[in-house]
């Protein structure tokens, strides 16, 4: 105490210096397949690799290069420099060169935390207290090529907060609380190859001076191959204001609360990056050309010959994102007898649209006639709706979330209580950052590499060594309108936002077995709906009814129907393949339904057994063992956690399967030991409060 009976403060730290061992298996290239030589390469199967020339097709059929060497005048000068950052295979690993690299790295981890705490006692009713808490995390990647190649980057947290509060007692029976806050946290994602300029690379300066990370690496990614480079860096601020106002009350068997919650989202995300290049097999099989085979073709062969199936740079703008949450609730918990006590509440959750500073968002409506039905005479439509001073939000959002929620004990008997609940909770419309930006098509661009006549993906166009020949495709801000991202991929958020919500649900029964034993069995299960799907997913994907047609037949070249319309990009050509005509939304390359869309579902459900016994000499021992299920067809809100990726567009009940974080069985057992050193224990019980603030309150724990 500063001040006796009136002011306290309190202070902590806590810090974590750690540092593990990292091990990564990859598939690399050898050394002779790095200059283009693959006369000593096999497949799986152990037959021996076939290297076709894309560029040199005799009646429908590409001819094979001499003994699966690739010619020096061929070779792409970035594709060479990108296959010179993989390390040479260091293990034998499999037949056909597979898992032939073993990687180890140290990976870092240092937090630090600081917290003050003061609280202040005005008088007998009001008391206020105000805390600051600032911490700070560093993880390192881990540097499995020891080059800028790497692919694993850094992550740097910031955080810091600061919350106030004041709790004034009118009268015994009522308690007023208010609490104030302000939290940020900034997320920085960091690259390996950041300070190291493409044009090391071969890339053409005056393209690298275009890309928004031109200090970066491109992120090459050969197909059955580790990954070269990562391409971006994202500096993210979070930051939130929040208002709560708490109220009980008691009055005979009743206690009543109810409050209000305010919060301020902001989010300005802000990510860079270089371009991504994707290579197939595809590009060097034969004879007949095709996308990708199993018996010939090789996608580091691909990029040596710097002929890629697809790729892009983006250009995204920095955002002020904003969003406003409001919550009421009221709960009385009754004590109706002696045994029986029911707790009943309801809540009020308000999510609105995330909105942003300049009104640079836009939804895609999905009934929107497009500008180029008239000029082609097909019925297309889709296309973007911006942002307006009249109609800000992203979304229509729900204001009819009201969310009962009920609980009761009842005392069987002196050694038996009976507990069941209910409830409906709403979850954060908010899943990941990355989508922030992608609802800014138009105030920020992308550019596909065309890399193949039509996006084929079989006939090469223009190569790795200068991938943006007619530049790179300026934002326009919200003046195009419907015709925003014509022939180039486009972000679809829609307005139809349904809430997430979650129905969770339990019933138990605990007995106390002795003096010093309680063991609990229970039931808990809980069913969400319209959950956000938490991965991208393309509205232009084919349907699956066109499949049976073939691969062939699929990608078979017909007349363009945009052809002098689009003047830019894949859908430039005279010709593409057959399947572009086939898509929903054809007069785009894809259009990317974002993570943060609600739709999906989620069901668990299980049995769960604890025991907790309390020995002599302060000994206590725990043990819980759960049998669940869990089944969604989406794992996470955040695709990357478990490489989430939804099968068809058109259909989430083909993904209804078991979730990613599933776990059918989990047994956890937990011995402490409350160490007997400090006041009111077995030694030293005599010692100052002082000491024993220091020697006393200890704890041993070990966890099975």
């Amino acid at each position: 105490p500063i001040k006796r009976d009136k002011l306290f403060i309190f202070g902590a730290y806590e810090g974590l210096r750690q540092a593990e061992p990292g091990t990564a298996v990859y598939t690399v290239p050898t050394a002779l397949e790095r200059t283009g030589d693959f006369s000593h390469s096999v497949y799986s199967d152990g037959t021996p690799v076939k290297i076709y020339n894309p560029f040199d097709v005799v009646n429908g059929q590409r001819q094979q290069f001499t003994n699966n060497v690739i010619p020096t005048s061929l070779l792409d000068k970035v594709g060479l420099a990108a296959a010179a950052l993989y390390p040479l295979p260091n293990v034998t690993g499999q037949v056909g060169g597979g898992n032939n690299y073993a990687g180890t790295a140290k990976i870092t981890s240092n937090y630090d935390k600081f917290d003050i705490r003061g609280d202040y006692i005005i008088n007998q009713k009001n008391s206020y207290f105000a805390r600051v808490t600032k911490a700070w995390q560093l993880n390192s990647g881990a540097a499995m090529f020891k080059n800028p190649g790497d692919s694993w980057g850094g992550e740097n947290d910031y955080r810091y907060e600061i919350i106030t509060g004041e709790t004034w007692t009118p009268s015994p029976k009522w308690v007023v609380n208010t609490i104030i806050s302000y939290g940020k946290w900034t997320e920085v994602d960091t690259s390996p190859s950041f300070g190291y300029s493409a044009t090391a690379l071969g890339l053409p300066s005056a393209t690298v001076a275009l890309f928004q990370a031109s200090n970066a690496y491109p992120e090459f990614n050969p197909s059955n191959y580790q990954q070269v480079g990562s391409n971006s860096f994202a500096d993210t601020p979070h930051e939130t204001d929040g208002l709560q106002f708490n109220i009980s009350h008691e009055m005979n068997r009743h206690s009543l609360k109810f409050g209000f919650l305010g919060e301020i989202q902001r989010l300005y995300p802000a990510t860079i990056s270089s371009p991504n290049f994707n290579f197939s097999s595809g590009l060097t099989a034969g004879p007949t050309p095709v996308t990708e085979r199993s018996d010939s073709g090789n996608s580091i062969a691909s990029m040596l010959l710097g002929t890629g199936s697809s790729g892009s740079v983006a250009y995204q703008t920095k955002l002020d994102l904003q969003q406003l949450n409001f919550g009421w609730y009221v709960q009385d918990t009754w004590r109706a007898t002696n045994r029986l006590t029911v707790t009943a509440g309801l809540r009020h959750d308000i999510q609105n649209a995330r909105t942003e500073r300049f009104n640079r968002l836009n939804t895609f409506d999905p009934t929107a006639v497009s500008p180029l039905a008239s000029s082609t005479g097909l019925p297309l439509t889709g296309g973007l709706v911006f942002a307006t001073s009249s109609n800000r939000g992203l979304w229509d959002a729900q204001h009819d979330n009201f969310d009962p929620r009920v609980s009761l004990a009842y005392k069987v008997t002196e050694r038996l209580v009976a507990r069941a609940g209910y409830g409906i909770f709403n979850p954060s419309t908010y899943a990941e950052s990355g989508d922030a930006q992608n609802s800014s098509d138009g105030f920020s661009s992308s550019t596909s590499w065309n890399a193949t006549v039509g996006g084929n993906g079989l006939t090469p166009l223009d190569l790795l060594s200068n991938p943006f020949p007619g530049g790179l495709v300026s934002p326009s801000g919200s003046s195009l309108g419907l015709s925003t991202q014509i022939g180039e991929q486009v972000h679809a958020g829609l307005r139809r936002h349904h809430n997430p919500y979650a129905q969770v649900y339990s019933a138990d029964l605990q007995y106390q077995i002795g003096s010093n034993g309680v063991i609990e069995v229970g039931y808990s299960g809980s069913q969400g709906r319209q959950l956000l799907l938490g991965s991208f997913s393309d509205f232009n994907q084919l349907p699956s009814s066109y499949l049976s047609l073939g691969e062939n037949a699929l990608n078979a070249s017909v007349a363009n129907p945009f052809s002098g319309i689009i003047t830019n990009g894949e859908l430039s050509g005279s010709t593409i393949p057959y399947w572009r005509t086939l898509v929903k939304y054809p007069q785009f390359t894809s259009v990317q339904r974002l993570a943060d869309t609600p739709g999906a579902s989620s069901s668990f459900n299980a049995l769960a057994v604890k025991y907790d016994q309390r020995f002599s000499f302060g000994l206590n021992a725990l043990l819980t063992y759960q049998w669940s299920k869990a089944l969604d067809n989406t794992s996470e809100n955040n695709y990357w956690e478990v490489n989430d990726a939804i099968r068809d567009v058109f259909n989430l009940k083909a993904d209804r399967s078991i979730s990613a974080h599933d776990m059918p069985q989990a047994f956890v057992g937990t011995i402490g030991w409350e160490l007997p050193f400090g006041r009111g224990k077995m030694f030293l019980s005599g010692i100052s409060p002082f000491t024993s603030s220091i020697i006393g309150g200890w704890k041993l724990e070990a966890i099975v």
